[in-house]
């Protein structure tokens, strides 16, 4: 008799166990996510989407940030941080089984707050890539090369940094950071810029050049305006001279 209450117990635990159907789904951010409902056996009139966030399910309703088509398909608008970080399913009135969407997220960098760095030899500068979403490692490369930099990246958890305690000309170029998984990949270019160390002093020479320039000049004008009176006075004093014998010439006649 117990056995007999064993097995029909057993029976009925078999019965209520539901299978959840799991799909997967590609979320990437700021892009367009589709969720796809359509079961066998489903009628579209009864399939409900669901949201889920801290264990907590809310039922999804048509409007601007999301989209139920009338095949029941739903699409996630323009997916923010909110949409990437919640999970989602369907479920028919009719069916207590569920329809589990699996994210696949896609990685992405947060927007850098500087792109492009100009900096005079010796000095120093860094360029960071800091992941927001997606679980993968960061890369650098130069100009699309395969010069090792693994000397200047720094690894902070999700934060990459490409570091340069010192500068040189030959550190000048395109950098690419890229954040890549199975799911799809992100980058940032920098563009880093290295002077002459004798950049900056370049106007201050060429101002003490024209300052040279123009004392050269007014020396030269001096110089030829001195001559010119000199040459005045010397004629002049031939002219008094020649004026004195003249008249020593006259006095002697009479």
């Amino acid at each position: 008799m117990n056995i007999c209450l064993a097995i029909c117990a057993l029976l009925l635990l078999v019965n209520q166990i539901v299978c959840d159907d799991e799909v997967q789904v590609s979320f990437g951010y700021k892009e367009d996510v589709l969720l796809d409902c359509q079961v066998e056996g489903w009628s579209t009139d009864d399939i409900e989407y669901f949201n889920v966030t801290n264990g907590e399910a809310v039922k999804l309703s048509d409007s601007a940030h999301f989209v139920i088509n009338q095949n029941r398909t739903a699409v996630i608008v323009k997916a923010k941080r909110n949409d990437i970080e919640s999970d989602y399913y369907c479920q028919s009135k009719a069916q207590p089984a569920k329809r589990v969407f699996k994210k696949n997220i896609k990685p992405f960098l947060y927007k850098p707050e500087k792109t492009s760095s100009t900096i005079t030899e010796g000095g120093s500068v860094e360029f960071e890539c800091k992941i927001l979403f997606g679980v993968a490692n960061i890369t650098w490369v130069k100009n699309d090369s395969s010069a090792d930099l693994s000397s200047f990246v720094v690894q902070q958890g999700s934060v990459s940094k490409l570091v340069f305690k010192q500068v040189v000309d030959s550190d000048k170029g395109t950098y690419i950071c890229t954040l890549a998984n199975d799911f799809g990949s992100h980058q940032e270019v920098f563009q880093l810029r290295v002077k002459d160390t004798l950049a900056a002093l370049w106007p201050f020479l060429a101002i003490v050049a024209e300052v040279l320039i123009l004392c050269i000049i007014i020396l030269i004008y001096e110089k030829k305006c001195n001559k010119k009176t000199n040459q005045n006075e010397d004629e002049q004093e031939q002219k008094t001279l020649m004026g004195n014998e003249t008249h020593g010439d006259v006095k002697r006649r009479k």
